[in-house]
């Protein structure tokens, strides 16, 4: 085994089982379970390479299904009953990243929305 696969096994997937791999075969070797992060790996990789979008069009996309995911997770975490929840390097309005935490107090549930430095 090389240096750099042993170093990061996590990122090398055996496939010599398979003739082939596609995008859904990727996406289930990895792990990927959230529809908008598989939805922006698939653009990655297909990245103007279909003939139908260019790249740029492409990775646009996959930033916006990205960002969609951001702000899914977020909307998660307001929710939770947990003590406290931090979220980091969430993309804002203004391509600003942010943090949102939600920390419980004694008068309840207080959320705050903290520019990145």
């Amino acid at each position: 085994m090389s240096t750099v696969r042993a170093k990061h096994s996590h990122y090398h997937k055996c496939v010599k089982h398979l003739k082939y791999v596609d995008t859904y075969r990727v996406m289930q070797l990895f792990g990927v379970t959230d529809s908008a992060i598989a939805h922006a790996i698939k653009k990655l990789l297909c990245a103007g390479g279909r003939g139908v979008k260019d790249r740029t069009k492409d990775i646009q996309e996959a930033i916006d299904s990205l960002t969609r995911q951001l702000e899914m997770d977020v909307e998660d975490a307001l929710a939770c009953d947990a003590d406290s929840v931090s979220i980091e390097a969430v993309l804002g309005d203004g391509r600003v990243p942010y943090f949102i935490r939600k920390v419980k107090t004694k008068n309840g549930h207080k959320r705050h929305r903290i520019k990145a430095a």
